[in-house]
């Protein structure tokens, strides 16, 4: 990422790209990307650690199973114009507020075409809860209007407290490829341990996952497209940036366990330890192609590591590197935004 302008100190630079990379955006989308990726970050777990597992809400009197992108997702795709600044950076007066606007956008090459997929994806999950019918608009709304405005701040919560999903995108991205938990030998001739890689990342992210859809709860996931152009360990992977993942919100999970020998236990499909092999499907809601109710993600689970591919309506196939499980708090809808909707089936 380069340096802000020397006019601006070592330690507004800094602040400025934290305000920019952990407060906002997911995944700014180049006008050439906005019809496949969109806007995500995260946090990592160390090695051990229990991956994290955000509370959920549970919907009362309303299975997530009921969602339906064409009714319930936004009409309009995830490409927005403009700054992707905050309303406070973008409203700042003045000469500062130049200085940090030019600063920030500059400093982060920040483009003039971007998404929005973490807050149009918690913001329909919200619109859902509250069965307030989607906005009416088929055409992304611009800065400043309430709808922008709501769609904004919802990107800011996507990224959790204090913005932590970013570091776990960002580290997620630094994980190698290969997908074997077999120890390996060093040139001391002594066994190393085996290999964490993102397969087994999104294994260990799938329990939780699945737990909150098997509740009747919407899942917002965390899609990771691209590696670091730093790791070396991925080399079936596209290099990339952090802005060039995605977030997506699931709503029906449904399972294929590879069939089982005769006499065999009946596998625990739900339990958060141990995920049996087969194929899983994600039903997803995908703000970059609105309108698919055919929208997926669909994963092959074998020897604790996780394979994903995504799938839109049309056939296209987009190749996954990881999914993980996003925070999500509800929050009422402002009443601007509701006034601007219209009646839909329920």
């Amino acid at each position: 990422m380069p340096q802000l302008p020397h006019k601006a100190s070592h330690v507004l630079a800094l602040a400025l790209k934290l305000s920019l990379t952990l407060s906002l955006t997911l995944a700014l989308t180049p006008a050439a990307l906005a019809q496949t990726s969109g806007t995500a970050f995260g946090n990592q777990p160390h090695l051990g650690e229990q991956p994290a597992q955000p509370d959920a809400p549970a919907i009362p009197g309303r299975a997530a199973s009921d969602f339906r992108p064409s009714l319930h997702g936004f009409a309009f795709v995830n490409s927005f114009t403009g700054s992707p600044l905050p309303a406070a950076l973008r409203e700042l007066k003045g000469p500062l507020g130049d200085l940090i606007r030019e600063g920030v956008e500059s400093g982060t090459n920040a483009p003039s075409r971007f998404g929005l997929c973490g807050g149009m994806s918690l913001a329909a999950a919200d619109l859902f809860l509250e069965r307030t019918p989607r906005p009416a608009a088929n055409k992304p709304p611009a800065p400043g209007t309430d709808l922008y405005e709501w769609l904004h701040r919802r990107q800011e919560s996507s990224l959790g407290s204090a913005g932590l999903f970013a570091i776990k995108f960002m580290t997620w991205m630094m994980l190698p490829d290969a997908t074997s938990r077999t120890g390996t030998t060093n040139t001391t001739g002594t066994s190393a341990p085996p290999l964490r890689t993102i397969a087994h990342a999104t294994y260990e992210e799938l329990g939780p996952i699945l737990k909150r859809l098997d509740e009747g709860e919407l899942a917002p996931l965390g899609l990771v497209y691209v590696r670091a152009a730093s790791n070396s360990k991925a080399p079936e992977s596209q290099p990339g940036l952090p802005w060039e993942n995605h977030q997506v919100l699931a709503y029906q999970a449904q399972r294929n366990p590879t069939q089982a020998p005769p006499g065999a236990a009946k596998p625990d499909t739900k339990s958060l330890d141990s995920i049996p092999a087969g194929k899983i499907t994600l039903w997803i809601y995908d703000p970059n192609y609105p309108n698919d109710d055919d929208a997926r993600i669909e994963l092959e689970v074998s020897d604790g590591q996780v394979r994903a591919v995504q799938f839109t309506g049309s056939g296209k196939r987009i190749p996954l590197r990881g999914v993980m499980a996003m925070p999500w708090v509800p929050q009422p809808v402002p009443a601007a935004v509701s006034a601007a909707s219209k009646p839909a089936p329920r």
